[in-house]
């Protein structure tokens, strides 16, 4: 019970395994063997399996809900700074600084850089693009521990004021990290304000 509700899911899996297979191998007749002859040690040798299955289960959905709270959490703290520093009238560098950082910590990517629309011929890089709903346009999707990782070349976010396309955001993966939809929802919502910032400092 103390590995099931402390480990993860798996650990708690083999540890129920072991702590019943070793209780039938020592402590019922025949001894040192894995067959039983009385009724109450089968139903023994299977609530030593089933509640070590049904702990591991409830510790694993309870450090997910934890999980997805503190995400929540740290999202809500990103979006605060960033309308802060808008409303402060903070420059487009300092602007994209905090946004930057954020988006690293929060997507869990190796780095993200914004490419300028108008910039010369190819600055803007073709890629699978993150939409607004927080999905992410791609063939092939590959799920890891922490939700849907980025295709290899990354992926981008438009940046966009009041329909004209100011450039994007690329986010290059970091290998063995994902996302889930309501963390693109943030990425999106996080370069919404750096588009009006950078609406701002043109006009």
């Amino acid at each position: 019970v103390v590995v099931a509700a402390t480990a993860d899911r798996a650990a708690g899996v083999v540890t129920a395994l072991v702590a019943a297979l070793s209780y039938n191998f020592f402590h019922t007749e025949p001894y040192r063997s894995l067959r039983i002859n009385d009724g109450g040690d089968i139903l023994t040798v299977c609530l030593l399996i089933v509640i070590g299955l049904v702990v591991s289960e409830i510790s694993a959905r309870a450090r997910t809900a934890l999980k997805a709270s503190t995400r929540h959490g740290d999202a809500e703290r990103a979006l605060e700074r960033s309308a802060e520093l808008l409303a402060g009238g903070a420059s487009v560098t300092e602007m994209w600084d905090a946004i930057r950082h954020d988006l690293i910590r929060l997507m869990r990517v190796a780095d993200c850089r914004f490419e300028n629309a108008s910039g010369p011929p190819g600055s803007i890089t073709e890629l699978p693009l993150v939409s607004r709903s927080g999905t992410l346009d791609a063939r092939r999707r590959i799920w890891v521990d922490s939700g849907f990782q980025l295709t290899e070349s990354g992926a981008a976010i438009p940046v966009c004021f009041a329909g004209v396309v100011l450039g994007q955001i690329v986010l290059i993966p970091r290998a063995g990290s994902g996302s889930v939809k309501d963390e693109r929802r943030l990425a999106v919502a996080l370069a919404d304000q750096f588009a009006i910032a950078l609406a701002v400092a043109r006009h």
